[in-house]
């Protein structure tokens, strides 16, 4: 019998366009989970709908937040409090259906907050959900505006903290964008025995959308002239831009970026990133490689980071500064 009370927290993690709103509907048609309807939250996104921590709005939104090291939380913030736990439960008690033993909860910046939710809700389980970073950085292109290169070290930005944080989580679950549209059946059943939920079986329809996005990198970004090569070294690119968008009128920098956009390179996004996606179980060069972490039930972790090829300038870099807004 469900609980008064959700007795577990299920927090979905991912980057935008991860996957991550498919997921939790699936998960939310288990009659033993509650989960937010009809609110006027973006994507029922549990981050808005409470006011203990900030959005990731609040660190420049999608393929923004992960370069401010603020949006970063664990269990060393002063927001760890077991006052801010029942508040937080309190708020969202308010939006999700009553009569449930789990609560999911899903919005993007918590792929950089675990260790702060593990804090506040000690039984909590994490669905962690990674997709190609070409997809997610051509899905995101249309809200942000910025270039490719910028999205994919954003991707690689947010992953790596993730894999720093992995240790310290006791229940997580790793699972891709590409193993759950494969077979949606198949994964749900491993995260019910992940959440020791009963079986349940779900009609969900997962269309695998990464090809489109595969195909508009192939025809828009590999046949351009690289950056890279045409002024030498990244960090010079990266002056260049912020001293012209320093001069520049707000148009003007909206536009520049834009410009930066469109002649990105896909050699200059391979050189750069490729070691670092490759760790995850990706490659920028061959689109068939999908990581397979998931497992019935057993926490799962990323292989070790090896050094990437990525200037120091860009770790931990302020989004609000210019550094990144391409």
């Amino acid at each position: 019998m469900a609980a008064t009370h959700p007795t577990q927290n299920l927090f979905v993690c991912g980057l935008h366009r991860s996957g991550t709103s498919l997921v939790t509907k699936a998960i939310a048609a288990h009659p033993d989970v509650a989960s937010f309807k009809h609110t006027d939250a973006i994507e029922q996104e549990g981050q808005f709908l409470q006011a203990i921590f900030p959005t990731d709005q609040e660190f420049g939104g999608p393929g923004r937040f992960a370069f401010d090291p603020q949006a970063h939380l664990t269990e060393h913030s002063p927001l760890a409090t077991k006052e801010n736990a029942a508040l937080l439960s309190a708020k969202w008690a308010e939006f999700h259906e009553p009569g449930r033993s789990v609560m999911v909860e899903k919005s993007p910046s918590n792929l950089l907050r675990t260790r702060l939710l593990q804090a506040l809700f000690p039984q909590a389980r994490f669905v962690i959900l990674t997709r190609h970073p070409i997809p997610v950085a051509l899905a995101t292109q249309k809200w942000t505006h910025t270039s490719p290169f910028s999205l994919v070290a954003h991707w690689v930005q947010a992953h790596a903290l993730l894999e720093q944080d992995l240790p310290y989580l006791r229940r997580v679950m790793i699972l891709s964008y590409e193993s759950f549209v494969a077979d949606a059946a198949g994964t749900l059943d491993r995260i019910w025995q992940f959440a020791e939920l009963p079986p349940h079986r779900a009609e969900i329809e997962a269309e695998d959308r990464n090809q489109a996005y595969f195909e508009r990198w192939r025809n828009e970004f590999t046949q351009s002239r690289s950056i890279a090569n045409q002024f030498g070294r990244f960090e010079q690119i990266w002056h260049r831009l912020r001293k012209k968008l320093k001069r520049a009128t707000p148009e003007q920098q909206r536009l520049e970026r834009l410009e930066f956009g469109r002649r990105s390179d896909a050699q200059d996004v391979v050189v750069a990133f490729e070691p670092a996606v490759r760790a995850f179980g990706y490659s920028l060069t061959d689109f068939s490689l999908a990581p397979n972490r998931d497992g019935p039930g057993t926490p799962m972790k990323l292989v070790p980071m090896p050094e990437y090829a990525v200037p120091p300038s860009l770790r931990f870099a302020r989004w609000n500064e210019g550094s990144l807004l391409f």
